[in-house]
C-alpha cells in the first residue's frame, strides 16, 4: 500500500479543490471505497514474495527461481502505477479535467505488454515447478492480461461519463448520480480491478509455495554438499597421511643407502689407508670399484625416490579424480531427486525427498569410505619395505665386502704378488655384480610400491562403483515412491 499510496501523492491537483469524486461536486457513492477495496495491498504481497526468492534465485540450479523473479518483476512493476493511478483517478478532486483519465490508457498498454513478456517466460518454468503451480501460475497472469482490456473500456465510459456529467443542465447532485452513476457503472471499474488483485494475491501465495519447495530441493542439495566437503577432509587427511609415510620411507631407504655406503669404505679402510702393504701399491682397481658402489649406491637411492615420488602423485591424482566424480554424481542424484520431485505432481514428493535424500548423506554413499578401506590400511605395508631394502642392502654390503683386508690375509698367506693380483683385478668383475644387484634390488623395491598404487587404484575404483550402484538404488527407490508413497 505505501507505493500506491506514494503514487498517489504524485496526481497533481488542478483548479480549486472540491469535496467530490471524479472532479465533479458529487460524491459517487461506494466508488472510492470499492476501488479501495479492490485495490487493496496492491502488488505488496506478491512483491514481498518475490522479495524471499531473490537471494535465493542464483543457488538454484533447475533455474526455476531466477524465471519466476523475472516473471513476477514484469508483472509487479507497471502493474503497481496501474493501480495506484486507477485509484487516484477514481478518488480525484481536480474538476473538469479529462486529462486525469489519459494516463490509464498508456499505463494500461504498458502492463499488458510487461504481463504478456511474464506469461512468456512463464513457460520457462514447465520444467522446474509442480505441474498444479504451473497450471496455476499461467491461469493468474492470463486472467489479469484479460482484464486489463477491460479495465480500460471501464476507464473510457467512466472518462465519457464523467464528460457527459459536467456538460449536463443537471444541478442537483443525487439526479446526476442517479442518471450518469448508477451501480452498474461503478461496478463497471471496481469489478476487473477486483479480479487483477485476486489475480495477483493468488500469485504471491504460488510464488512463497515454489519458494518453499525450492528451499526444500536447496537443503537438499546444501546437506548434500556439506557432507562432500566432510568428507573431503577426512580424504585429504588420508591422503597427507599417506604421502607423509612415504616420505618416511625414503627418507629412511636414502639415509640406510648412504650408511650402506659408508660401511663399505670402511670395509676396505685398512687397504686404502696403507696402500703400499698391497698389490705393490697398486689399488687402483680398489679405488674405482669404491667410486662405483658409491655411484651406483646414489642411482638406487634416486630411483627408490623417484618411485616414491611418483606413488605419491599418482595416488594422489587418482583419489581426487575418482573422488570429484563419485561427488558429481551424488550432487546430480540430489539435484534430479529435487527436480523430479517438484515437477512430478506427486502428492508424496514431500515425504519421499525427505525420506531418500538423506539416504545420500549416509553410508553405503559417504565418499570418504575410500579413506580407511583404501589408503589408510596401506600405511602399514610400507614397513615391509624398508624391510626388503634393508635386507637387500645388507645383502650387497656383504658382496661388496669380498675383497677386505681380512678375506684377502686368509688366501693370500705371504701377501704374493700373484694372490694380491688376483683379487684386486677381480674388483672389476665384484663391480658388474654390486652394480646387478643393485639393480635386482630397485626392482623388488620398485615392484613393491607399483604393488601398494595397484591396491589403492583397484580399492578407489571399486568403492566408487559400489557407491553408484547404491545411487542408482536410492533414485529407483524414489522414483517408485513417488507413485506408492513409500
Amino acid at each position: 500500500m505505501r507505493r500506491v499510496l506514494a503514487l498517489l501523492l504524485l496526481v497533481p491537483f488542478f483548479g480549486n479543490p472540491v469535496t467530490a469524486d471524479l472532479g465533479l461536486n458529487v460524491t459517487v457513492p461506494g466508488l472510492v471505497s470499492g476501488m479501495t477495496n479492490a485495490v487493496g495491498q496492491g502488488v505488496i504481497a506478491l512483491i514481498k514474495a518475490n522479495g524471499t526468492i531473490k537471494n535465493n534465485a542464483e543457488l538454484d540450479p533447475s533455474g526455476g527461481l531466477t524465471t519466476l523473479v523475472l516473471v513476477v518483476n514484469n508483472v509487479t512493476s507497471p502493474l503497481n502505477k496501474l493501480l495506484g493511478t486507477a485509484l487516484s483517478v477514481s478518488s480525484s478532486k481536480t474538476p473538469n479535467d479529462q486529462r486525469m483519465f489519459a494516463s490509464i490508457s498508456s499505463l494500461t498498454s504498458d502492463t499488458e505488454t510487461a504481463v504478456g513478456k511474464a506469461l512468456i517466460a512463464a513457460q520457462d518454468l514447465q520444467r522446474s515447478i509442480r505441474p498444479l503451480q504451473f497450471d496455476e501460475i499461467q491461469e493468474n497472469i492470463s486472467m489479469i492480461i484479460s482484464n486489463l482490456p477491460i479495465l480500460q473500456d471501464a476507464f473510457t465510459v467512466l472518462s465519457t461519463t464523467v464528460s457527459l456529467a459536467q456538460n449536463s443542465e443537471f444541478t442537483n447532485s443525487t439526479r446526476i448520480v442517479n442518471d450518469f452513476f448508477p451501480e452498474s457503472i461503478v461496478n463497471t471499474v471496481i469489478n476487473p480491478v477486483r479480479a487483477i488483485t485476486d489475480s495477483v494475491n493468488r500469485l504471491a501465495k504460488l510464488v512463497t509455495a515454489v519458494a518453499k519447495d525450492k528451499m526444500v530441493a536447496l537443503n537438499v542439495q546444501t546437506g548434500v554438499n556439506t557432507t562432500l566437503n566432510n568428507n573431503y577432509k577426512i580424504i585429504r587427511s588420508a591422503i597427507t597421511a599417506f604421502n607423509r609415510t612415504s616420505s618416511d620411507v625414503n627418507s629412511t631407504t636414502v639415509k640406510y643407502g648412504y650408511s650402506i655406503g659408508s660401511a663399505i669404505d670402511q670395509l676396505y679402510n685398512s687397504i686404502t689407508s696403507r696402500p703400499q702393504n698391497y698389490n705393490g701399491g697398486d689399488i687402483s682397481n680398489l679405488n674405482t670399484f669404491l667410486s662405483d658402489v658409491k655411484s651406483y649406491l646414489n642411482y638406487s637411492n634416486d630411483n627408490i625416490t623417484e618411485a616414491l615420488s611418483q606413488l605419491q602423485q599418482n595416488v594422489t591424482t587418482m583419489v581426487n579424480l575418482k573422488t570429484n566424480q563419485t561427488a558429481q554424481l551424488l550432487l546430480d542424484t540430489a539435484q534430479n531427486l529435487s527436480i523430479q520431485a517438484y515437477t512430478s505432481g506427486s502428492d508424496y514428493a514431500d515425504r519421499c525427498i525427505g525420506k531418500y535424500s538423506g539416504q545420500l548423506n549416509q553410508n553405503p554413499l559417504l565418499v570418504n569410505r575410500v579413506a580407511s578401506a583404501c589408503l589408510q590400511s596401506e600405511n602399514d605395508n610400507f614397513g615391509a619395505i624398508t624391510r626388503m631394502h634393508r635386507m637387500l642392502l645388507d645383502q650387497t654390503k656383504t658382496l661388496a665386502g669380498s675383497g677386505t683386508a681380512t678375506i684377502l690375509s686368509r688366501q693370500c698367506s705371504q701377501g704374493l704378488s700373484s694372490c694380491m693380483e688376483t683379487h684386486f683385478t677381480s674388483f672389476q668383475d665384484l663391480s658388474q655384480r654390486v652394480s646387478e644387484k643393485l639393480q635386482l634390488s630397485n626392482q623388488l623395491i620398485e615392484q613393491e610400491i607399483q604393488a601398494i598404487q595397484s591396491r589403492i587404484e583397484t580399492c578407489t575404483t571399486a568403492v566408487a562403483g559400489d557407491i553408484a550402484d547404491n545411487t542408482v538404488q536410492v533414485q529407483t527407490k524414489f522414483t517408485n515412491c513417488l507413485t506408492s508413497g513409500s
